[in-house]
């Protein structure tokens, strides 16, 4: 049986392991996934920490999702390597 079809828990940890083996890929995914949460409890914290303790006023401009210009956040990526 394939360990996708399994009902037990093991199928997600076969999936996880098979992720594993390509670091490249688990590390994508990884970021993908942090990219692509919602706000944190913690946003509003670092707001009121700019407001009242640096004295600066946060920027609310929206960032694109890393997936709405792969190409651009390829390129990104790439000038901070070389750096």
């Amino acid at each position: 049986m394939s360990p996708l079809k399994c009902k037990s828990g093991y199928a997600l940890e076969y999936i996880v392991f098979m992720l594993l083996q390509n670091q490249e890929k688990w590390l994508r995914k990884s970021l993908m996934n942090i990219a692509a949460s919602g706000k944190f409890s913690s946003d509003r914290t670092i707001s009121q920490y700019a407001r009242e303790i640096w004295g600066i006023e946060p920027n609310l401009d929206k960032l694109p999702a890393p997936y709405e210009n792969p190409q651009k956040e390829r390129e990104a990526i790439e000038a901070e390597v070389k750096n």
